[in-house]
């Protein structure tokens, strides 16, 4: 089963088979949730849930488009 990529991030690892891990890593500006990789059990779940990039408060984000601005 494919543990899904999270919004704003990548999946690092392509073997989605029992026993195998995957990561993940964020667009900058974003920070990883929990970084523990996510080892498929012999169940056919995943050990944790998917992580969520999250976007720092009080920063700014640079992006092709231009510069987002946080509040704070």
């Amino acid at each position: 089963m494919d543990p899904g990529i999270p919004v704003n991030g990548v999946r690092l690892g392509h073997d989605l088979s029992i026993g195998s891990t995957v990561s993940f890593q964020c667009d900058p500006g974003y920070r990883l949730s929990h970084d523990e990789p996510l080892v498929c059990e012999k169940n056919h779940f995943w050990s944790h849930p998917l992580p969520s990039c999250d976007a720092s408060c009080g920063g700014d984000i640079r992006g092709p488009g231009g510069i987002i601005l946080s509040p704070g």
